[in-house]
């Protein structure tokens, strides 16, 4: 779920400058995009690895390591989204700036 910000546009407004509201909230769903597509191969990932983790001689054992695999992944992930902002500009080079 992504929440983006609402302007309650006046009609006295130049119609350049919501032209440029409304690319800039084009612009800004494309990085919002980005990180859902990193949030969604790190769960296909999570999902992969604990599905392929072998059987363990307790549930303590099993819960232990399925808690280490999901912060591990989740810690490799972090890092993609710190790059991508970093790349972005945190979306400035998408274009998702205002005005």
């Amino acid at each position: 779920t992504f929440t983006f910000p609402i302007w309650d546009i006046p009609s006295n407004l130049s119609p350049d400058l919501v032209t440029k509201w409304d690319d800039y909230l084009t612009r800004l769903q494309v990085h919002e995009d980005g990180h859902r597509d990193i949030a969604i191969q790190t769960a296909c990932r999570i999902y992969e690895e604990l599905f392929s983790l072998q059987e363990y001689q307790s549930c303590n054992d099993l819960e232990q390591a399925a808690d280490e695999t999901g912060e591990r992944i989740l810690d490799i992930y972090r890092e993609k989204h710190s790059e991508y902002d970093k790349d972005t500009g945190h979306g400035l080079t998408q274009g998702a700036f205002f005005p």
